[in-house]
């Protein structure tokens, strides 16, 4: 894996419920930052289910972001923009560290 050699652009933790929303949605700026390039996505309580397709993933279907697994996002902007997230677990929220770099 290849670090990312970059200013920080924030950090946020965020409670990805069992209803599928924009990541935007559930920052508390509701905005993701403007600089923002790359981020390290770590699910720490459950795993949690992404698209950036226009479709909104289930609890069941969509890219898997495992639990204590750390996801890397190089030049990804566009993916950012796009993405919604859902919990893996039908029945309860999932806990996702977020770290913006720009």
């Amino acid at each position: 894996m290849t670090p990312i050699a970059a200013a920080s652009g924030g950090f946020q933790q965020v409670s990805i419920t069992t209803t599928a929303a924009t990541l935007a949605s559930k920052l508390s700026s509701a905005v993701i930052p403007a600089d923002a390039r790359h981020a390290l996505f770590y699910p720490e309580t459950k795993s949690i289910r992404w698209r950036a397709d226009g479709t909104a993933p289930t609890a069941a279907v969509g890219t898997v972001m495992a639990v204590d697994t750390l996801h890397v996002f190089e030049n990804q902007r566009g993916i950012f923009d796009n993405m919604k997230l859902i919990s893996a677990d039908a029945s309860s929220a999932a806990t996702l560290n977020v770290h913006f770099f720009k």
